[in-house]
């Protein structure tokens, strides 16, 4: 028995990615095992739907200086704070 499946459809077109219908799970897994160190390479999923993005300079820019404004806001609150990038 052959199953056919339907082709990813392009559903929008960012500036800085591109959002797919129709990928399966294993495709989605597929691509995060095949990028491991591509940090400026973001893949989000959600039910059948694959969001590929790539982080821009203005994007980092925008990223550090909300980390240095909440730094400074815990300090200055004495609240702890623990940074984990991206992750």
């Amino acid at each position: 028995m052959t199953t056919v499946l339907d082709p990813p459809k392009v559903k929008e077109v960012f500036t800085d990615g591109v959002l797919l219908h129709n990928i399966s799970w294993t495709t989605y897994e597929d691509l995060l095992r095949a990028n491991p160190d591509t940090p400026s390479l973001r893949l989000t999923y959600d039910r059948g739907d694959l969001l590929i993005m790539v982080t821009s300079q203005e994007h980092e820019e925008i990223n550090e200086i909300f980390r240095l404004l909440i730094h400074l806001l815990a300090e200055e609150f004495e609240i702890g704070f623990r940074g984990f990038g991206s992750a």
